[in-house]
């Protein structure tokens, strides 16, 4: 009887972090892959950064994207002085533009290399006007 109840039991840790390693691949590939290309493609069609870099993204993400000291600095700076806040934004959000660009250039999930070319372009030519206009 021991030997039942250790064997169902094993088998539900087994299963239980089986399931909770698929959650956790599937949370990652999203925040990885599907969060970066609706990101470009938000960016491409409308010329401004995603609500959710402005109203601030989830910490998770900014980590996971290389992008957390710079939202740090941002964060910080509105303590002390709105001006530099504004510059501190600014900065955020190219540098949030800068490692999305830098993703798609070496990033697999493209049918061909004139849709990579694309979508980098579009992204590069949105910098500049970020840099001009936010």
């Amino acid at each position: 009887m021991l030997f039942i109840v250790l064997l169902v039991s094993t088998i539900f840790v087994i299963v239980a972090g089986i399931k909770f390693s698929i959650w956790c691949t599937d949370k990652l590939t999203n925040i990885i892959v599907t969060q970066r290309f609706q990101d470009a493609e938000f960016i491409v069609h409308n010329n401004k950064a995603p609500t959710n870099w402005t109203d601030g993204r989830s910490i998770v993400v900014d980590l996971v994207q290389g992008t957390l000291a710079s939202r740090a600095k941002y964060a910080l700076s509105g303590l002390f002085n709105p001006q530099s806040h504004e510059e501190q934004r600014k900065e955020y959000l190219i540098e949030c533009l800068d490692t999305l660009t830098r993703y798609f250039y070496k990033c697999p999930f493209f049918q061909d290399e004139e849709s990579r070319q694309t979508l980098t372009t579009d992204l590069e030519k949105e910098k500049i006007n970020w840099k001009k206009n936010l």
